[in-house]
């Protein structure tokens, strides 16, 4: 790995061997910042004369996931519109259906998490908060359409279109255990507003709700834990560790045995990540988890495709 680094506009030399060619092959690849989408794909999973539905896979927060789920919104609803029938009037809504991917998203930004959500909810709707002890990151509320979370005193007032009305367009968030962080605060928004069904294969998330800095050392770096996430029903969204465990102690601002409410009165637990509304089976056979576990798949391909 240390031999592939080196300045951006570069070139370095790699040789390496592949499946169905003889011999060692040699290439010259140029050395370049590589930036991975927060949005990697977004389709049509079905449409008809009554309408669509999208799909949006959200990998990460980067700081392009905000407006990268803009444009994956408006690229669907246009493609939505061209899909329905021409004797259905545009006033209609094209893209009735929306499945939000925020499996194996393990965080970034929290500022990018609340853009996202800004593009679901009204302007100056409350999504949550965070509460720390300590004077780098006080205790803060987040609102829509308030994206300047560095100005905790004075936000800046940044207006954000809603895009999707989830009264017309029907939100399902998939997720699992390794959706965590700024993914599981989007998810407790969805849930707690009774914006979206949140479904599974796992029954919960990863319940790691806390915001890190890393600070830099002479060798190294400093990663601390400065302050907790809770959700707009005041849920705390970081899991609670059996304290007779050498793993996190319980923090102090909330009991894991209170229960909170949704907009709609449905009953919520804390300090367990999020647990999913809907909880589903892969339809995957036994052979199929043998064959995959075992890398069958990934060398059939690789031989095939050369």
């Amino acid at each position: 790995r240390e031999l592939l680094l080196g300045i951006p506009g570069t070139t370095v030399e790699v040789q390496f061997t592949r499946p169905g060619v003889d011999g060692v092959q040699t290439i010259n690849i140029k050395r370049a910042v590589v930036q991975f989408p927060s949005v990697p794909c977004a389709t049509l999973l079905k449409g008809t004369k009554d309408g669509s539905i999208g799909y949006i896979r959200l990998r990460r927060f980067g700081a392009d996931a905000g407006e990268s789920m803009k444009a994956a919104i408006q690229s669907l609803q246009s493609k939505a519109y061209q899909e329905v029938s021409s004797t259905q009037s545009q006033s209609d809504n094209a893209l009735t259906g929306l499945v939000l991917d925020l499996r194996d998203n393990t965080g970034g930004e929290l500022f990018e998490a609340i853009k996202v959500a800004s593009l679901f909810v009204p302007d100056n709707t409350y999504l949550g908060s965070s509460k720390g002890e300590g004077s780098m990151m006080p205790n803060q509320s987040y609102y829509s359409g308030k994206m300047d979370l560095a100005q905790a005193d004075d936000p800046v007032q940044e207006p954000t279109q809603q895009m999707i009305d989830p009264d017309k367009t029907h939100v399902v968030i998939l997720t699992n255990k390794q959706t965590a962080s700024a993914s599981e605060f989007l998810a407790g928004v969805f849930q707690d507003l009774d914006l979206g069904v949140i479904v599974g294969n796992d029954k919960e998330t990863l319940g790691k709700g806390v915001g890190q800095r890393e600070l830099p050392l002479p060798a190294g770096a400093l990663k601390l834990t400065y302050h907790e996430f809770y959700t707009p029903s005041g849920r705390c969204v970081q899991r609670q560790y059996d304290q007779n465990k050498s793993k996190q102690s319980p923090r102090r601002h909330t009991n894991s045995d209170e229960v909170f409410y949704t907009t709609n009165g449905r009953k919520l637990g804390d300090r367990r990540g999020i647990q999913v509304d809907r909880r589903f089976k892969p339809l995957r056979s036994d052979l199929s988890e043998l064959l995959s576990s075992s890398g069958a798949y990934y060398k059939y391909a690789s031989q095939w495709s050369a």
